[in-house]
């Protein structure tokens, strides 16, 4: 006897290009508000808090989930020979101008964001503007630097996966 088909997935490549994009839509938009919600977490209680129980309970589950999330999907693609983020997807050099500037970018804008999240959620400064200023230009540098150097070290250990995966298939496809 037959097994009656529950899910029957389309053929047709244009369908399912078109539905990768509108499920790549969903989970960018998915993955800014998880970022979002962590770095209002981070605005409201890390200023005040120093954590005994490490980042967990400031990251929480959202964010670990998120991060698991980014990191599959860059191996999955990493595993398929393929590099994303704008960049030549089968290049055989590593893009670095250009992630260099991915990466920089990412960490201003997160820089930004964290420190806009800091001022509406702690708009009171008891200190004078010069310390203001201080505090911002360190907290700017330390954002921006550390976002740059994940960002940029992650993005180029994926590049090396990817290259080496092409390499694979090529060498496949020859013999």
């Amino acid at each position: 006897m037959k097994k009656p088909k529950i899910w029957k997935a389309t053929d047709d490549e244009r369908l399912l290009a078109e539905s990768g994009k509108i499920y790549r839509v969903g989970f960018w938009v998915l993955a800014a508000g998880i970022l979002l919600d962590v770095l209002m977490k981070a605005a409201v209680y890390l200023p005040a808090w120093v954590g005994e129980a490490g980042i967990f309970p400031l990251l929480g589950l959202e964010g670990m989930v998120l991060i698991a999330a980014l990191v599959l999907c860059a191996l999955l693609a990493a595993g398929r020979g393929i590099l994303t983020l704008g960049a030549d997807p089968e290049a055989d050099r590593f893009p670095a101008k250009h992630y260099a500037l991915v990466s920089l970018g990412l960490g201003l804008c997160l820089s930004v964001i964290s420190l806009l999240l800091r001022a509406v959620v702690h708009p009171h400064w008891e200190f004078g503007p010069g310390a203001l200023i201080l505090v911002f230009g360190l907290i700017t540098l330390f954002v921006t630097g550390a976002t740059f150097a994940v960002c940029f070290g992650t993005l180029y250990l994926f590049f090396r996966i990817a290259r080496r995966r092409r390499r694979r298939f090529r060498e496949q496809e020859e013999k």
